[in-house]
């Protein structure tokens, strides 16, 4: 028998590319408003998608019937259309960190300014208490500060330090080892 995935994924392999990258979005960005999808074009296709069941709007966010539509979606969706969507949702972001978020998984290289601000909203969420926030945009100010910027080190240990403190061990090792073999390349880019 088809697993879950499976049948999920046939469901939404009868959909046109317009309305899986507009489903593609709203699981990027995670229950948008209905004004931030208007400003993007995707109520349109997106309705096609709601007539189906697959998501529904009426609280004035894209909200998916069921999570795993959303990963599946995912899933379905190439990484350079991934990198094509979170630039239009950063640019169409009004919460600052979504926006950096959606500009840090758009980068297709290093970017100090853009590194920078993250590292400066990692330490912001950081001091409010959101700690797998303030993580998580650590990591990508480290993974996006080019290889020759002297605040690369000092990155990598906020960035570790944040990561352990969340559990990751793992991870955190991952981005002290640039410590050990200086420059690295990234090893996750979204």
């Amino acid at each position: 028998p088809p697993s879950v995935e499976e049948l999920l994924g046939h469901r939404l392999s009868e959909f046109a590319l317009d309305v899986s990258l507009a489903l593609a979005a709203v699981a990027l960005q995670g229950r948008p408003t209905v004004t931030m999808l208007r400003r993007l074009d995707l109520l349109e296709p997106l309705a096609v998608a709601e007539r189906a069941g697959v998501v529904d709007t009426s609280s004035g966010r894209a909200v998916y019937a069921h999570p795993l539509l959303a990963a599946v979606a995912l899933q379905r969706t190439a990484a350079i259309d991934r990198r094509t969507l979170h630039r239009r949702l950063a640019e169409a972001a009004d919460d600052p960190f979504d926006r950096v978020l959606h500009a840090a998984r758009a980068a297709e290289q290093p970017d100090e300014a853009l590194a920078a601000e993250l590292a400066e909203l990692a330490d912001e969420m950081r001091r409010r208490g959101a700690r797998d926030h303030a993580a998580e945009l650590a990591g990508l100010a480290l993974e996006l500060t080019p290889a020759d910027r002297s605040v690369r080190p000092a990155r990598a240990v906020t960035a570790a330090r944040l990561s352990f403190q969340c559990g990751d061990s793992a991870l955190a090792a991952e981005q002290l080892s640039i410590l050990d073999t200086g420059p690295t390349t990234p090893t996750r880019w979204r």
